[in-house]
């Protein structure tokens, strides 16, 4: 436990330290550390046997597309290829954390003015569970955030193609589509909107209690996500959905209606975060199918929580302890409370299997 709640420790000094500087070196090497922690890690976190079962199992060209293996072709190629080459799962692991932090890297610095900032709430609230877990999820979730200028300027093209490149390594990427679409019918986001669209998607997701309703409708592979332990989700109670709801009528509140110059790059991100907290609740009954659609447009919080702590707090040390103690609580939430620290302690390292 000690070296993620170090981590977090690490991470809010970089932070702190590019804030007053503007040096990018803190957030690069942040970056470095993040992606050692993730690339170098053995038997640790959600997942990884499943992977490391799916990489062993590739053992010809055909094993990609019979449909033997539960998992993308996209995704499967990368491991056919790493492996082809003579390297194992480990090497597969450092090398997919090198190309997945490098991307994020590329998104926070480009989208955020300090993004060492964006970094450490990323940390806090999605990297241990996707980029230590379920990488998959991971590479689309920041697939989406390098389309998100494509939102700003309604370049559909571009948003198909970054969404059909996503669904090679996770299907769940295709809804970067009707996502697409959504902040286009949805134009101006506000309070009346929100409470409206979330209400309703609440009400909907009842009929999500019947799985067997519309069973008729799923294909084979996805039939386990409809009983058990997959479909115990908690609907309006789910914490992770009151946590969203809260932020996002936060900052419509705080931010946008009390902010003359409201930016249509703020307004694209409020209407996606909007969408996530649709599809939190309204399958919320299916819990991992609502959580893994959700969390991809939910990847906006690390950008919304900042800027309306920043718009609350004027002065810029009460601002950065507010930011790291609010950081430091959906830490716990998240990894803690949740109990997904159980599938990341100890903490094992290819160096010291």
């Amino acid at each position: 436990m000690y070296i993620y709640v170090g981590t977090f420790a690490l991470l809010a000094v970089l932070s702190v330290l590019e804030y007053f500087t503007r040096k990018k070196i803190f957030f690069y090497a942040g970056i470095v550390f993040l992606t050692c922690l993730a690339g170098f890690r053995f038997s640790t976190g959600y997942d990884f046997s499943s992977y490391n079962n799916f990489f062993d199992r590739l053992i010809n060209w055909d094993k990609i597309f019979d449909g033997s293996i539960d998992a993308e072709p996209g995704y499967l190629l990368l491991n056919y290829i790493v492996r082809e080459l003579g390297m194992n799962f480990s090497t597969f692991i450092l090398l997919f954390s090198i190309i997945s932090m490098l991307l994020l890297a590329y998104a926070l610095n480009n989208y955020f003015p300090v993004p060492s900032i964006a970094l450490l709430y990323y940390y806090s609230r999605f990297f241990l569970v996707r980029d230590m877990g379920q990488i998959r999820s991971s590479i689309v979730a920041i697939i989406f955030l390098l389309a998100l200028p494509a939102f700003k300027k309604r370049n559909l093209r571009n948003i198909i193609l970054l969404s059909l490149v996503g669904s090679l390594f996770h299907i769940v990427s295709i809804f970067i589509i009707p996502a697409y679409l959504f902040v286009q019918i949805v134009k101006e986001i506000n309070v009346p909107k929100e409470i409206f669209l979330i209400s309703s998607s609440a009400f909907v997701g009842i009929i999500f209690f019947f799985p067997n309703l519309f069973r008729f409708m799923i294909p084979d592979r996805y039939y386990g996500y409809l009983s058990g332990y997959y479909a115990q989700g908690s609907w309006i109670f789910n914490p992770v959905f009151i946590m969203q709801l809260v932020i996002l009528i936060g900052a419509t509140i705080f931010v946008k209606n009390n902010n003359t110059v409201f930016t249509e790059n703020f307004n694209i991100i409020l209407s996606l975060y909007c969408l996530s907290t649709i599809l939190l609740v309204c399958f919320g009954p299916l819990a991992t199918i609502g959580g893994r659609i959700s969390t991809i447009f939910s990847t906006v919080e690390i950008f919304i929580v900042p800027i309306v702590l920043e718009k609350l707090f004027k002065n810029k040390f009460l601002f950065l302890i507010t930011f790291i103690l609010f950081s430091f609580c959906i830490f716990i939430l998240i990894f803690i409370v949740s109990g997904a620290y159980n599938s990341y302690v100890p903490y094992n390292t290819i160096f010291f299997k």
